[in-house]
């Protein structure tokens, strides 16, 4: 499923390049591309820099899903009171794979480092 959305993607990618292609170079339309002209460029204006490049599938957070389970990682503040202590407890029961980790005094950095070499 996902293989088809990305093939979908790139095509609907493709088919936009070349009509903004030829709107830019004053060029007719590829005749193949005439009657989807109208929806294609109603998209083409909503379109931005980041959204006009072709998407990545390393940056698409749902890649993995159904194929390999998250780790979720819960932690609290540097100093938490009890009650903060227990809801954290209760967080991590309620997410499958994940691990609760004592902040003490460590920055945000270090505990994302951990989280990655684990």
């Amino acid at each position: 499923y996902r293989k088809n959305l990305s093939g979908k993607d790139a095509e609907a990618y493709e088919k936009k390049r070349k009509i903004r292609e030829a709107l830019r170079e004053g060029k007719a339309l590829p005749t193949e591309l005439r009657r989807e002209e109208a929806g294609l460029r109603s998209e083409l204006a909503w379109d931005d820099e980041r959204t006009q490049a072709a998407a990545n599938p390393m940056d698409d957070e749902y890649a993995f899903a159904g194929t390999r389970d998250p780790k979720i990682c819960v932690t609290t503040s540097r100093d938490p009171s009890s009650r903060l202590k227990a809801f954290a407890k209760e967080v991590k029961l309620l997410f499958p794979n994940s691990q609760r980790v004592n902040r003490g005094n460590h920055k945000t950095s270090e505990l994302v480092e951990v989280c990655r070499s684990n």
